[in-house]
């Protein structure tokens, strides 16, 4: 009999894995390996691909997750389509409906920018929105969107990036609950974007509020959306000094990175303080905050051991699947780091892509479930201290 653990993802419904006794073997290195390939968490920008290397990127499970920037319905629908045609696993299809349907395709609703919602002061109005933004956003096969921008505009005259795509300089405009309508919800920018005046699309940035004044300002915003079962968070390239250094007085200002790279922020205050138990991604990490805080193959490491788990774009593909199976090679990412982020990537799916194709996600990691059980009951249980039970449950609550 298989432990159990909880994940995010599934309301009231619980879904357990069950696995048998496999391993990975041996043979990380060079092109993708058949028996590592599954254990790969990556979103990818579909127009950077031709229809057929993408196709066979999803085929071959290289790629969890896909964002199309905003084309024509029909264009949007049959990119989609190509692709659910040879996915082994339903795919996360993202867009960016931050201001309505047309976040998602040229004919979607531009409904308004988050702010222009917000002066509406009228919950009614929110609630709308969202309506709007889900519904469009379905219509085309979208599935999760990279919204709400959940930052709050304390330096309007001068931040580059938050000003009208935040619903203004008032925290409570951003507590509203966001998931009412088949569309997962993926809050950003943690740990906030909107103190700085610098833009961390071009290098990292600071979020320079004491932590008291932060736990009562974004904290409060994120711990009210994980209360009302958030299913997934983006990270922004974001430093927040004064909150690290409380998790981990070891850390000097000098020693802060960006939160996608952050242990303190992500495992020490979002998982362990907050309880939040959905995904969490990185913000894209083509940006020149993600790759000049240290060395992308490096980074990429980081960011998964940090508690990330699922990478938002990339430079090269092939190059970041090589670091992932080098740190898997070396140690310096831990097969059960990966293995739970995969799991809980998983458990969003079979959130958000429908009863119907539960079983195929199911079915088609066979293969990784079972090194899984291998590596966490059936290959340890005669360990002095060893406790069996991670096994993968997938059960209601986002929160621990």
């Amino acid at each position: 009999m298989i432990g159990e653990r909880q994940y995010a993802g599934f309301g009231k419904e619980t879904v357990l894995f069950k696995c048998r006794a496999d391993s990975l073997g041996e043979g990380y290195a060079g092109t993708f390996d058949d028996r590592a390939e599954s254990r790969t968490a990556f979103c990818v920008m579909g127009g950077d691909y031709e229809k057929d290397e993408l196709k066979e990127l999803v085929k071959k499970k290289q790629s969890r997750g896909i964002l199309f920037r905003p084309a024509p319905a029909e264009e949007i629908c049959e990119n989609y389509r190509l692709l659910d045609e040879v996915a082994p696993v339903p795919l996360l299809k993202a867009a960016n409906l931050e201001e309505g349907g047309a976040g998602a395709t040229t004919d979607g609703t531009l409904f308004g920018w988050p702010m222009m919602v917000g002066a509406a002061n009228d919950d009614g109005m929110v609630e709308k929105f969202g309506k709007v933004c889900a519904a469009e956003g379905q219509s085309v096969g979208v599935n999760w969107t990279f919204s709400p921008v959940c930052d709050i505009d304390m330096n309007y005259s001068r931040n580059p990036i938050t000003n009208v795509r935040t619903y203004g300089s008032d925290k409570e405009k951003s507590k509203k609950e966001v998931q009412k309508c088949g569309v997962a919800a993926c809050a950003k920018h943690f740990p906030g974007d909107g103190v700085d005046y610098r833009d961390h699309h071009l290098h990292p940035t600071y979020n320079s509020l004491s932590a008291e004044e932060w736990y009562g300002s974004y904290g409060a915003v994120y711990q009210n959306l994980i209360e009302h079962d958030l299913l997934s968070i983006m990270v922004g390239h974001i430093v927040q000094p004064a909150v690290q250094m409380e998790i981990n007085p070891k850390l000097s200002f000098a020693d802060c990175l960006p939160a996608s790279q952050s242990r303190e922020l992500l495992t020490g205050v979002l998982r362990e303080k907050f309880g939040f138990n959905g995904v969490i991604t990185t913000d894209a990490t083509i940006m020149g905050g993600y790759c000049m805080a240290m060395e992308r193959r490096k980074a990429i490491l980081a960011s998964v051991m940090a508690g990330c788990d699922m990478i938002v774009f990339n430079t090269n593909l092939y190059e970041d699947y090589s670091y992932i199976l080098e740190g898997l090679k070396t140690g310096l990412l831990t097969e059960e780091r990966l293995d739970d982020a995969v799991t809980r990537i998983l458990a969003l799916k079979a959130k958000v892509c429908g009863a119907g194709k539960r079983q195929d996600i199911h079915r088609t990691e066979h293969r990784w479930k079972r090194s899984v059980h291998r590596k966490r009951t059936g290959a340890q249980c005669g360990r002095a201290g060893h406790e069996p039970g991670a096994g993968c449950r997938l059960a209601s609550g986002m929160r621990r």
